[in-house]
């Protein structure tokens, strides 16, 4: 019984031992959900430690993604401001070119009708037509 009794405190004494160095070896994180950026540990603290540093070397590295991101979309909406102001001009430019070529086109045709007229009223000088001359009037009257 005694013996019985003595492994019973040995086995008891193993378990402790075992559950201690269980606990040397692993580290417990508990995350807050109130700062999900902090995470605290327990337990051993060299192990503990490890995983702080971890875990600050990971939010940085989270942290310099993040600032790169933002800079690429500030660039990008930059980007988009600028080809949209260049669209602008380079439509508003179109209309000017199109509005110059509709003037020289409408000049172009003023011209045109106006050799037009005047092609027109020579040939009626030529032809005689309309009264562009006088009427020639013979008469068979000897003038004395």
């Amino acid at each position: 019984m005694e013996k019985q009794l003595l492994e019973e405190l040995e086995r008891q004494r193993q378990a402790e031992l075992a559950a201690q160095k269980a606990r040397e070896y692993f580290c417990y994180i508990q995350y807050d959900a109130e700062k999900p950026h902090q995470f605290f540990a327990v337990q051993n603290k060299r192990l503990c430690l490890e995983w702080s540093v971890l875990a600050s070397s990971w939010l940085l590295v989270i942290e310099e993604e993040r600032a790169k991101r933002e800079e690429l979309e500030r660039i990008l909406e930059e980007n988009n401001r600028k080809i949209a102001e260049a669209q602008a001009k380079l439509a508003e430019e179109q209309l000017k070119i199109v509005e110059e070529q509709r003037k020289i086109h409408e000049e172009r045709m003023k011209l045109e009708q106006e050799r037009q007229r005047q092609q027109k009223e020579e040939q009626k000088i030529i032809l005689g037509k309309g009264k562009s001359r006088p009427k020639l009037s013979f008469s068979l009257k000897s003038q004395d």
